[in-house]
């Protein structure tokens, strides 16, 4: 931290910008790619980690871990990690188990950045964009065989999951369905 402290507003604001880039794209890659959310993830810890040092982002932390969400997120975390401990699995097991259950512990830095409401939308748009490729590609699926898509069989009635699985990518879905419902009604 007293490295941090040494950086300087601008860096920090930079950092922060960097931080927001890469959560909207982590938020374009949930549905389309593991590996790429994950990057963007730890891309987005990084530079959020740097820009602490400015005050509105030390203030935003501060806000955000006093947010309801925050200590049981925290807490699952460390549940985790000391049930690990205890656990026979194996080390790379266990790797797996942090790698799944540390976005738990990056509910306090979601909750900080996405108090901007221009980066909300900028997410939600990415989101969709995403899934809105993935429908068109699931539809196109049904006649056209695609070498980089998850299922390789044409014809109606059959699975034509794009990416992941077919659970994910119906809940991913599920959940543009209710986000365009909402702005839909909204627009009344």
């Amino acid at each position: 931290v007293t490295v941090s402290m040494t950086l300087g507003p601008a860096l920090s604001h930079r950092a922060q910008q960097g931080a927001r880039a890469s959560l909207v794209l982590a938020f374009f890659a949930f549905p389309l790619s593991v590996a790429l959310a994950n990057v963007a993830l730890l891309l987005t810890l990084l530079l959020w980690a740097l820009s602490l040092s400015g005050s509105d982002a030390r203030q935003a932390l501060a806000r955000a871990l006093r947010n309801p969400l925050s200590p049981p997120a925290l807490a699952l975390f460390v549940w985790v990690v000391v049930a690990l401990a205890w656990s026979p699995a194996s080390t790379e097991a266990a790797q797996g188990f942090l790698q799944k259950y540390l976005k738990f512990a990056m509910v306090p830095m979601f909750i900080a950045l996405l108090q901007d409401g221009a980066l909300r939308r900028r997410c939600w748009q990415a989101f969709a964009l995403a899934l809105l490729f993935t429908l068109t590609v699931t539809w196109l699926n049904v006649w056209f065989d695609f070498p980089w898509t998850r299922t390789h069989n044409q014809g109606f009635g059959r699975d034509h999951t794009v990416v992941k699985d077919y659970i994910s990518q119906g809940l991913m879905m599920t959940v543009f369905a209710a986000m365009c419902v909402f702005v839909a009604l909204g627009q009344r």
